[in-house]
């Protein structure tokens, strides 16, 4: 694969010049399985990168031809997708160029720092201090983290007004960018590989379609099969679907509010509130985080009775929180029924009442200046690695 990807680079090269980008050489700066990313030289907005994106050779064969074409149509439907949501917080495509014949992909896009590496860089930071700090913080700062918090439910906002979910919404699909002679940090969401168009239109979602999200970052209703049928009308052995109704998608973009929260609640704790691969052990720290299983009969039917009676004396989803947040210490009290608000209504067991963009948005802007800033500089935090 990598050797098939370096000899697309005369490619590329042409591609870039097409464009009006200049390619600058050198080692990638960032790699996959399918893809590699090359720096090109910056405009006037900053860094600006080519992602070029090639099936593996195995792929090219004729006995592929039918899993290649769905690959590429895929492909093609993201970057679609992708380019026509204009959005401060949405990564746009510069340019881009899809060949069928040669199964490539080259795409022009402005450059950032992904949320992980930042969030892993601060934990690393914060134990190789504690040492000598007591306390040191593996997480970013509240402020910084309502900020991007209200950038990217705006994001969200835009993506679900145009009936669009993203359905993946993590720290590695978030990248940082730092514009302008002040520095000025800006979350921005990429990655639609998985986003879905939300329609009205009954239809059937199928188990496959709900498995995708990254697993730490699943709302609750997509860790059980059978919760996953009863909730979302999937017709399975023993299970009855919901009413013609409700058998629509209209719920999808609560699923990225859940996987938006587990992002800020990284941010603000430095790990992720649920941790862990095994459906077992999520469905535990999910009640553990988010209080009793709700009344919905279609998720509680379908959880093991054991599992229901071990975990019928659980806490409120507010009193959890905002002990959470009360172990945080912050300088800053009137923080504390803020974070406990936003977190309850964000990891809201049901997809249903769970907070929406637009109704979190008009949250964020109450909060006053001092709580919530308009800009975060990066010389305040220092969050973006010098290299980058």
């Amino acid at each position: 694969m990598s050797s098939a990807l370096g000899s697309l680079l005369p490619l590329a090269i042409l591609f870039c010049d097409r464009s009006g980008y200049k390619f600058l050489g050198g080692s990638p700066i960032g790699s996959g399985a399918t893809a590699k990313v090359y720096p090109l030289r910056p405009n006037a907005d900053g860094p600006v990168v080519l992602k070029i994106i090639a099936l593996s050779r195995e792929l090219l064969e004729e006995r592929y031809t039918a899993k290649r074409a769905a690959i590429l149509v895929a492909l093609e439907h993201e970057l679609g997708l992708q380019s026509a949501l204009v959005h401060p917080h949405i990564m746009p495509v510069l340019a881009c160029e899809l060949s069928w014949s040669g199964a490539v992909a080259f795409v022009i896009m402005p450059g950032g720092t992904p949320l992980a590496d930042i969030l892993y860089r601060t934990r690393v930071s914060a134990i190789r201090k504690q040492s000598r700090v007591i306390g040191a913080s593996r997480c970013l700062p509240p402020s910084v983290a309502l900020a991007f918090l209200r950038k990217l439910t705006g994001a969200l906002a835009y993506m679900h007004a145009h009936g669009v979910a993203h359905l993946d919404i993590t720290p590695g699909n978030i990248v940082v960018r730092c514009l302008g002679e002040a520095g000025t940090l800006e979350p921005v969401i990429i990655d639609f590989s998985l986003a879905a168009f939300v329609t009205k239109t009954p239809r059937v979602i199928t188990e496959a379609a709900l498995s995708v999200t990254t697993h730490h970052m699943r709302a609750p209703s997509l860790y059980w099969r059978r919760a996953r049928c009863a909730a979302y009308g999937e017709v399975a052995s023993g299970v009855t679907p919901l009413a013609p109704a409700e058998l629509r998608d209209a719920l999808l973009p609560a699923l990225d509010m859940w996987s938006l929260g587990c992002v800020f609640y990284e941010m603000i704790f430095g790990y992720p509130p649920v941790a862990t691969g095994r459906h077992a052990s999520a469905l535990e720290n999910l009640v553990t985080l988010a209080g009793s299983v709700p009344p919905a009969p279609s998720i509680v039917a379908t959880f093991p009775p054991e599992v229901l009676k071990s975990l019928s004396l659980s806490d409120s989803p507010e009193d959890t929180f905002h002990l959470r947040v009360l172990s945080l210490s912050l300088q800053q009290k009137q923080l504390e029924p803020i974070l406990t608000k936003l977190f309850t209504s964000l990891l809201d067991w049901d997809d249903a009442s769970r907070i929406t963009a637009p109704a979190l948005l008009d949250y964020l802007q109450t909060l006053p200046p001092d709580i919530l800033p308009e800009l975060i500089l990066e010389k305040d935090y220092k969050l973006i690695a010098p290299s980058l």
